[in-house]
């Protein structure tokens, strides 16, 4: 009969203790703290990949139009500011490389870069950044496109700059 009413006494005892709701409670948010440190980290590493990409992409893009150039008649590796027509595209070249910050989508790098999910703006004569889009910093998650044009002394290469502190 004893043993009857301790079962009767543990069986009849309803919810939880404020101290296990505290417990419980605790250890809910560290586990939801370091999930969405994970989270943020995750989409930090995804939001550098992308611009990783996209440097790949105008390097890839750059470096072929220049390549094509070295090939083609009408185009003179050793001039700037030249408009030359290659495969029925109109390319704006400065000593056979592509030209970058006169304007936006006119023969220019941004024309034949896919930059979807970027988007770009001219920082001076010379230079086009691509930024990410729907970033805590877009202008420091980019990647900026420096022409060869006023480079006089070492007009043989352009210039990319990755920045990812803002990704």
């Amino acid at each position: 009969m004893q043993r009857l009413r301790l079962v009767n006494l543990y069986c009849r005892r309803n919810g939880y203790t404020l101290f296990e709701l505290l417990l419980i409670t605790a250890i809910l948010g560290v586990l939801a703290f370091i999930l969405f440190e994970r989270a943020t980290d995750v989409s930090h590493a995804v939001n550098a990949m992308s611009v990783h990409r996209l440097e790949s992409e105008v390097r890839a893009t750059t470096n072929l139009v220049h390549s094509q150039c070295h090939l083609h008649p009408d185009c003179d590796v050793s001039q700037a500011g030249q408009r030359v027509t290659m495969d029925g595209q109109v390319y704006s070249l400065n000593y056979g490389w592509l030209d970058a910050g006169d304007t936006l989508d006119d023969s220019q790098v941004d024309a034949y870069v896919n930059y979807e999910g970027f988007s770009v703006e001219l920082v001076n004569d010379r230079t086009t950044r691509f930024m990410l889009s729907d970033t805590p910093d877009p202008a420091n998650c980019s990647v900026s496109y420096h022409d060869a044009w006023h480079e006089p002394k070492n007009h043989k290469f352009f210039v990319l700059e990755k920045t990812i502190t803002g990704c």
